[in-house]
């Protein structure tokens, strides 16, 4: 199989050395990306892409002057929150952020995901839950401009605008699942006042 670009026609082509007939159906496997990767790449996103993610940017402003430490050791990268919840990545960002000055010679623990104490778990969590807030009302602004924007524009870009929107959807979508996950989690970790044991 041979693929590529083909300037002439302005489309994506892959030719079938051999076994292939023109017009039979095949079977393309793009390999595990997002829908990020497989839009800007590729020009398609897919429904319930098992591998979508939604990225948090690093100069978030609820990750305070730690964040020089962790970016001199690397730790500011692929941050990212699934339908199962914040990375394990991002969660040890938001663990070492929420150390105390006084704690700071524990932060080799936290990077091998040793929990220090309840406290500082629960402040992680809500600030990962805060950060999956900001970034779902940032999807939702961005929403309602691409609706806006579609009802006035023309049909090529209207495809486009399409794409763009079935991904912000996704996104809306990780994030809301990501958020019910914190806080099942979140809920389920907390002691049960008068509950038996």
């Amino acid at each position: 199989v041979k693929a590529s670009f083909n300037q002439q026609s302005g489309c994506y082509e892959i030719i079938s050395v051999h076994g292939t007939k023109r017009f039979q159906q095949v079977f393309i496997n793009y390999g595990s990306h997002d829908n990020q990767r497989l839009l800007l790449e590729y020009g398609f996103v897919t429904m319930d892409n098992p591998h979508s993610v939604v990225y948090v940017e690093t100069g978030d402003k609820s990750l305070d002057q730690k964040i020089k430490f962790l970016r001199e050791h690397d730790y500011l990268q692929n941050l990212t929150v699934s339908r199962e919840g914040p990375s394990w990545r991002l969660m040890t960002v938001l663990r070492l952020v929420s150390l105390p000055q006084t704690l700071y010679h524990l932060w080799k623990a936290v990077l091998h995901g040793q929990a220090l104490c309840e406290s500082l778990e629960q402040w992680s969590v809500e600030t990962a839950t805060a950060v999956c807030q900001r970034l779902q009302r940032q999807t939702q602004t961005a929403l309602e401009k691409i609706s806006h924007l579609l009802q006035q524009c023309e049909q090529p870009i209207r495809q486009q605008l399409e794409m763009v929107r079935s991904l912000r959807q996704e996104e809306s979508w990780i994030l809301e699942g990501s958020l019910k996950t914190l806080e099942d989690n979140f809920l389920s970790s907390k002691p049960n006042d008068g509950a038996t044991r």
